[in-house]
Parts: C-alpha cells; sequence; structure tokens
C-alpha cells in the first residue's frame, strides 16, 4: 500500500501537481476593529459599513461571513469586483473619519479593512514594513497579495513579490 502511495507522489511529482500553488481567492477581507455585540447580524454590519463609505452592497453580495478566534470579521464576497470595490474604498474610514461609533455602536474604535494574506505573502509584508521605517519609505500597501511601497507622492510605484524584492528596495 505504501509503495503504491510513493507512486503516486512520483507521478504527481512529475506532472507537478503536487508543487502548483493554490490558487489564491481574491473575494476575501478581513475587518478589524469592530467589536462583537449579543445577536449581531454580521451582514447588516457590513452593509452598514459599505454604505457609510458610499458604497451599495447587498447580503446577495456576501458569500460567507463570520468571526474569527481573534475576533475580526471575516468576509468573503460573491464578486472578485466587489471585493475590491470595498477595499478600494478603505481610505474613505480615515477621510471620512468613520469609526465603530459612526455605525451605531457605543465605542469609539478605528476601523480597518485587510487583505487574507497566505503565510508567504504576510511574512513578505511584515519584513516591507520593517525596511519600510529603515528606509523611511511613506506608503506600504497590500493588493492582491503583493506589497507595494512608494517613497513619497512623487515616487515610483514599487510592487515587492518575495523577501529578496524587500532586499533589493533602497
Amino acid at each position: 500500500m505504501q509503495e503504491i502511495s510513493s507512486r503516486l507522489d512520483g507521478i504527481k511529482n512529475e506532472q507537478g501537481i503536487a508543487s502548483k500553488p493554490q490558487e489564491k481567492s481574491y473575494q476575501n477581507l478581513l475587518v478589524c476593529g469592530i467589536p462583537e455585540t449579543p445577536r449581531e447580524n454580521l451582514a447588516a454590519v457590513m452593509s452598514n459599513l459599505a454604505e457609510k463609505m458610499g458604497i451599495k452592497i447587498t447580503a446577495n453580495d456576501i458569500c460567507n461571513i463570520y468571526r474569527t478566534k481573534s475576533k475580526n470579521i471575516y468576509v468573503k464576497f460573491t464578486s472578485e469586483l466587489t471585493r475590491d470595490t470595498i477595499y478600494n474604498g478603505r481610505r474613505k474610514l480615515n477621510s471620512d473619519n468613520i469609526t465603530t461609533k459612526t455605525l451605531g455602536m457605543q465605542s469609539d474604535a478605528k476601523i480597518y479593512l485587510n487583505e487574507v494574506l497566505d503565510d508567504t505573502q504576510r511574512e513578505v509584508f511584515y519584513r516591507a514594513r520593517q525596511k519600510r521605517k529603515e528606509l523611511r519609505y511613506k506608503f506600504i500597501w497590500t493588493f492582491h497579495g503583493a506589497v507595494y511601497v512608494k517613497k513619497d507622492r512623487e515616487s515610483d510605484l514599487v510592487k515587492v513579490t518575495s523577501v529578496e524584492d524587500v532586499n533589493k528596495l533602497d
């Protein structure tokens, strides 16, 4: 039996099946900073947040939504376009001063929208943030799993996809 399993693994490796990275889902976001409330309707909370950002979504735009162990809200949208619209609107959270109080909650905490990154992407982003401080880059963000940095508004955009790319920053 073990011999058959080894042969199958060998065939998979020859065909590149085992080494293919899993297809990344760019339909997910992590909403941080919204406190948990009894009997909350997370779809309504997300819809309310989007409305405050000037974006119209319905419950049909959300495929799955739940609280993570760390109490953040994980949202999987039905389309990448909807997710990108929400994620691109995240700047309004600061510019329009949208907080939990704006959503009708008693606390007044900041709300953050983050991409769901795999371990490799998270490591690259972490290292890029460290390098950012060292090199005094003003802007850093992620989009579709890639890290982007800019020294200032006038400088060129640099895409960082690996730790090697981080080490090349100057």
